[in-house]
């Protein structure tokens, strides 16, 4: 899922974004978020408020939020 404001940060629409794995719809996220995936695989738990910065091209560093 990922809502307007992703759409806006990533340069897509959500629907171009529908089956592809997070290294392809999202590849500047992908790296940060991996540990996050990999522990909600593990404890079929939900994860809150998740902060990451990564260095968005032709944005620069941007502090994000994911749940």
């Amino acid at each position: 899922m990922c809502n307007r404001a992703a759409e806006n940060i990533l340069g897509r629409a959500s629907n171009e974004m529908v089956g592809m794995g997070l290294a392809d719809g999202a590849p500047i996220f992908a790296s940060n978020m991996a540990p996050y995936l990999h522990q909600v695989l593990i404890t079929n738990q939900p994860m809150v408020g998740i902060e990451v910065s990564p260095q968005v091209p032709e944005r620069g560093r941007m502090d994000l939020r994911f749940s």
